[in-house]
């Protein structure tokens, strides 16, 4: 069965793409492997978000509704 490869474009930092170049080299991989695994893998203790803090199993901050005040209920209005 053939296999299938997605693309996408993603955008960051320099010094996180600096931050993740080192460590790949060091672990002489590519790039693209590097954030391929860590993004199969999920976030582990060596990894933490940009201010270098832990990034907790989950994904992050808790979800936030982004409704415009228009479209939300009466009741959740301010």
């Amino acid at each position: 069965m053939r296999e299938t490869v997605a693309h996408f474009m993603l955008r960051m930092p320099a010094a996180l793409h600096d931050r993740l170049a080192e460590r790949a080299r060091r672990e002489r991989v590519s790039l693209n492997a590097l954030i391929v695994r860590m993004i199969d893998e999920g976030p582990g203790p060596e990894d933490g978000d940009a201010a270098g803090s832990p990034v907790p199993r989950g994904g992050g901050p808790p979800h936030r509704d982004r409704r415009a005040a228009s479209d939300a209920p009466d009741s959740e209005m301010p």
